[in-house]
């Protein structure tokens, strides 16, 4: 069957636009919030005792946290919850559901993957043992019976074995094999499989695999809930997403062990259907479950994403775990709150639920693994987007940024040039001034008109002080600021060595050689440019 691994057009926001240091940030607050509402004593959540599995996925969370900003963060508080959970629970006495034990494996092996501390390595290896013998094996089936249930067994259901089922609780008389048991079985084994190299664990989760694709996926693909080992019955089968989410991920893990075609295409098929034509998903492609366990699915997807080779399935993978986290931060939160509500489709919680709260930062926290933002998205292969407004804006900014600059620098140089015209004309005019005084240099751009201004100063002194104010020749090699006198020579000149002017009456009572004298001066001051010294005054006779 041939699979479709293209983001629909309908997905709400399917490029990542958080920063990883962002996401970091958002998921490490999130996280916090979460340990808030934790009682360190029993680890267990104050406000929701009753879950026995709910603080394992927080555990999980926490150690997975590390691991993508290699962090040592939680370390410590991670070995305290696990030895006040096996102390509560000696043997994993108290559970019920065989699934919560594994549960809390998941989350030991990746501590131990993380810390490579052997106490999560041996707690994860006795959840497994615990699981092993809640699940048939093939001396069950040869015998009939298995040593924890109190019913016979069928050897073979539809025409295939039923070795590699896990029942769904401990109550001896109840035969139903679940997929959640059996999916939560099949990670644990590939997992330590992983971890140690240990056949033994590779070929249970080969056996759960085979149970899974043989007896609990049907012909669309999507993952069906279990059957009953003494009769090969169902209960109906409803859709849950954690059956899907649990066999996504174990095949993912087991397939990048084993290199099995076969298992890849089955895989394969499975994401493409669990992600495009699911029950649990909204027309925007936000997950809504009504199982109130969807991190379930983002782990699954998660890994899928982490150890898949193929690079259209991992960017198809990472738009939708983009719409996911997008849909988290826009409508099931109030910004700055830190508090996650289940529905992602919106409206936000307002007061904090520990189940809702871990189930959000199986999507925080494993976001942190998407690629990081440039040019404001994520380097995911751009796919459509119904909100494009945002990415319009922000893609012509650039150019929006280039003309304003431009037009800036282009305003500045007219500026500059009619300055330049004017100061030009202002010293052509400059000739008509009878006296001529030398000032000190003032760098450009303090050219101020106001009373309080270098130039305004300056005038004021060429009309009404007795001082001229000259620089020296070491005055000329750099700049001084306006006012500064270290540079600079004052001479006590009175204003009788400049040359007398004319004044305003008609010449009565001077002598004819007074006349002639001042007009020889008035003509050669005309043919002076400005920048020449006045010459000396004329003595009377």
């Amino acid at each position: 069957m041939a699979q479709s691994f293209t983001p629909s057009s309908s997905w709400q926001e399917p490029n990542m636009t958080t920063s990883v240091a962002e996401r970091i940030d958002i998921a490490d607050q999130a996280l916090t919030q979460a340990l808030l509402q934790f009682d360190e004593d029993t680890g267990l959540f104050s406000v929701m005792p009753d879950v026995p599995a709910l603080p394992a996925y927080l555990y999980y969370e926490m150690a997975r946290f590390d691991t993508l900003t290699n962090n040592t963060k939680y370390k410590n508080r991670l070995s305290s919850y696990f030895s006040i959970v096996r102390n509560a629970h000696p043997d994993f006495s108290g559970f019920t559901l065989i699934n919560e034990p594994l549960t809390y494996g998941y989350a030991a092996i990746h501590a131990y993957k993380v810390y490579q501390d052997q106490s999560f390595l041996q707690y994860a290896q006795d959840a497994w043992q615990f699981g092993l013998n809640y699940t048939v094996t093939s001396d069950a089936t040869s015998a009939g019976r298995t040593g924890v249930k109190n019913f016979d067994l069928q050897s073979q259901c539809n025409g295939s074995s039923i070795v590699g089922g896990t029942f769904f609780q401990t109550d001896p008389n109840d035969p139903y094999i679940a997929g959640i048991g059996t999916g939560a079985f099949l990670v644990l084994s590939a997992l330590l499989a992983e971890a140690t190299s240990n056949q033994t664990y590779l070929s249970a989760a080969s056996q759960s695999s085979d149970f899974i694709l043989n007896h609990l996926t049907d012909a669309s693909n999507i993952l069906l809930d279990g059957l009953y080992a003494n009769s090969c019955s169902n209960n109906g089968n409803p859709i849950l997403s954690y059956n899907s989410g649990l066999g996504i991920e174990g095949l993912a893990i087991l397939s990048s062990q084993t290199n099995n075609s076969t298992m890849n295409q089955r895989l394969n098929e499975i994401l493409s259907t669990v992600i495009l034509s699911a029950p649990w998903l909204d027309s925007r492609g936000i997950v809504e479950t009504s199982d109130d366990r969807p991190q379930y699915l983002m782990f699954a997807l998660s890994t899928a994403y982490n150890r898949t080779q193929d690079n259209d399935i991992k960017e198809f993978l990472g738009h939708f775990l983009s719409v996911q986290h997008n849909a988290i931060l826009h409508q099931a939160t109030v910004n700055g709150s830190n508090v996650y509500g289940k529905d992602w489709v919106g409206p936000p919680l307002v007061q904090v639920s520990p189940r809702s709260q871990t189930a959000a930062l199986s999507v925080l926290v494993n976001a942190i693994a998407l690629p990081d933002v440039v040019n404001g998205t994520s380097n995911l292969p751009a796919s459509p987007n119904p909100d494009s407004s945002s990415s319009s804006k922000s893609s012509n900014l650039g150019p929006i940024i280039g003309g304003v600059v431009g037009g800036v620098v282009f305003v500045l140089i007219i500026c500059l040039a009619l300055w330049r015209l004017f100061k030009y004309n202002r010293e052509k005019r400059a000739g008509d001034n009878r006296i001529s005084y030398a000032t000190p240099y003032i760098e450009p751009g303090n050219h101020g008109t106001g009373s309080g201004s270098a130039s305004a100063l300056m005038t004021e002194q060429r009309h009404s002080s007795n001082f001229s104010v000259t620089p020296t020749a070491s005055g000329t090699n750099r700049k001084n600021r306006p006012g500064d006198s270290r540079n600079l020579v004052v001479s006590n000149q009175s204003e009788s060595t400049a040359p007398a002017q004319l004044g305003s009456g008609n010449g009565d009572g001077m002598s004819t050689e007074e006349l002639v004298r001042l007009l020889s001066q008035r003509l050669h001051n005309e043919q002076r440019v400005p920048s020449e010294e006045a010459p000396p005054a004329y003595r009377k006779t």
